[in-house]
């Protein structure tokens, strides 16, 4: 049997990778366990996480926002208007998955959504989701979740 291997069709004669991606899915990891082999790969957060109530503050988020408050301080876009079409949430032992597809997202949003997420479940923020984007104000949202549990999954055309 003989294999062909075509080359990709381009796109458009001036493809951009990052301003031509229609959406982005993004995985973040967190752990709730101190383990040495996760330590690289997901954020270490030693409290304990309400899933149920991660899942009913993530379902907020679904949909077309000014994300204004999930934006750090370093983001040049003026426009803060974005699209999150999923966010899921599962567990397996003691990770924590959580998958995010937006089309598009601010600088350091996805960290910052993950932070408000695990502050909001351990009680560290008193205010709801929807006050948090309402607010459009980075000063109500969680903290930034380290980057070491934050993975491209995939990027679509």
């Amino acid at each position: 049997m003989i294999l062909e291997c075509k080359p990709p069709k381009l796109l458009k004669k001036n493809f951009n990778s990052r301003f031509d991606c229609i959406s982005k899915t993004y995985i973040y990891r967190i752990t709730t366990a101190e383990n040495p082999f996760e330590r690289k790969f997901s954020w270490h957060v030693p409290y304990k996480l309400n899933l149920s109530a991660m899942k009913k503050a993530a379902k907020k988020l679904i949909g077309e926002h000014d994300f204004s408050a999930f934006c750090a301080s370093g983001e040049q876009r003026e426009n803060h208007i974005r699209k999150i079409n999923y966010i899921k949430i599962s567990k397996h032992k003691n990770i924590i998955t959580i998958e995010i597809n937006a089309n598009s997202y601010l600088y350091n949003m996805v960290r910052i959504i993950m932070g408000t997420l695990v502050d909001i479940t351990r009680g560290a923020i008193s205010a709801t989701m929807e006050d948090i984007i309402a607010s459009k104000d980075r000063t109500k949202s969680g903290q930034t979740a380290p980057p070491c549990g934050l993975f491209l999954k995939q990027a679509n055309y």
